[in-house]
């Protein structure tokens, strides 16, 4: 991942007596990435800002911060001088032994119906994680460092009812590995669609999973600059090649290793678009996981839970933080503190990459998302 470079900011007007305005820096991040934690800071330095706000539940903020003090300092001061292309097993053992463990120790301690510990830290997230060579919940330790570093207050934009956020889950894109949302790069969700992904409309083919992968390589493929598709393309034939000789010996191996290197291959994809390139990206992947005749209607009904209606949720405590920096109704963004009256200037968000590109679109053209927010 490249140095931190925010692009310029949105802004937000409120008319409270006299126009105020508040520049907003979306971060976009892709979640597991190692190099989220000098990513991140770099962007709050270039941006100086008076609050950070992060992709979590407001309520789970507490539980964050205490996993990350739970990291070894050594290994949390590397990450954050370093720009990591590659992290050791070592690295990763120790960075998901010490989450795991006070993962535990929070949910063992906890008081019942409080927010405790994190599911991003269950088994098949790890094994997930560990088989893409990420580090689980990098981009929630990376805005606490930087707001701990910074002395600022940290705000959770996230759905924080209990009910709405489980409804949240309770689909076909999330079922085969009870993920929260915004677990994987869009690339990935036709692997989360399992068997009875939903009846389409019509009569029309619903995709199958492979299908559907498929098609989403195709898309970021044609976003990509020539050359970086070119290189991509041969190596997903080198795959394909591999796949076949491994059949072709009988070899039960050979599956399971083409499907991890596709997965791999098809996140590195998105990381290579400049901004404008990944803009396209997410328009093509909206449309198609959005068509219920391709995905079926159940996961097309989630895709725009997991999208656009979190997405107005997540605008209007953008305006709400804007307005007073926190103090919205009695509460103060989750993070445990006295509720703040005063209007900050700045405002940097730390959230998922493609939700980053939408609001920041929103919030540039004034258009309906927006609109929708600042009721």
């Amino acid at each position: 991942m490249p140095a931190a470079r925010p692009e310029g900011a949105s802004r937000i007007t409120r008319k409270q007596g006299t126009d105020t305005t508040c520049e907003v820096f979306l971060i976009g991040v892709f979640h597991r990435d190692a190099a989220n934690l000098r990513f991140v800071a770099e962007a709050v330095h270039l941006t100086s800002p008076d609050v950070i706000a992060v992709e979590a539940r407001p309520s789970f903020l507490p539980a964050y911060r205490s996993l990350s003090a739970a990291l070894p300092k050594p290994l949390l001061r590397k990450m954050t001088a370093e720009t990591l292309y590659y992290i050791s097993l070592e690295d990763r053992l120790s960075w998901h032994a010490a989450l795991l463990g006070a993962n535990e120790r929070l949910a063992a301690t906890s008081s019942s119906g409080s927010a405790s510990s994190s599911s991003a830290l269950s088994p098949p997230r790890l094994l997930s994680a560990f088989l893409a060579r990420e580090l689980v919940l990098s981009d929630k330790v990376a805005a606490v460092g930087a707001a701990g570093e910074a002395g600022l207050p940290l705000h959770g934009l996230e759905l924080d009812d209990p009910a709405a956020y489980a409804a949240l889950l309770a689909g076909p894109l999330t079922a085969a590995e009870g993920a929260g949302p915004g677990a994987r790069p869009p690339a990935a969700h036709g692997r989360q669609l399992t068997g009875g992904a939903g009846g389409g409309g019509g009569g029309s083919r619903v995709l199958s999973p492979e299908d559907l992968e498929a098609e989403q390589r195709a898309a970021a493929l044609s976003c990509l600059q020539p050359a970086a598709a070119a290189a991509f393309d041969q190596w997903f034939r080198r795959v394909a090649r591999g796949s076949e000789d491994s059949s072709g010996s009988g070899s039960s191996d050979g599956e399971g290793d083409t499907q991890v290197l596709l997965l791999q291959l098809s996140a590195l994809m998105a990381q290579c678009m400049d901004p404008a390139s990944y803009m396209s990206y997410v328009d093509e992947t909206d449309a198609l996981m959005s068509d219920a005749g391709r995905v079926g209607a159940a996961a097309a009904a989630q895709y725009a839970q997991l999208t656009a209606v979190r997405e107005t949720h997540f605008l209007r405590r953008l305006y709400q933080l804007a307005a007073n920096g926190g103090g919205v109704c009695g509460l103060a963004g989750g993070d445990g503190g006295e509720v703040q009256g005063r209007r900050p200037r700045r405002l940097a968000v730390v959230l998922g990459r493609a939700h980053a590109a939408r609001m920041r679109r929103a919030l540039d053209t004034g258009g309906q998302l927006a609109a929708a927010a600042a009721r």
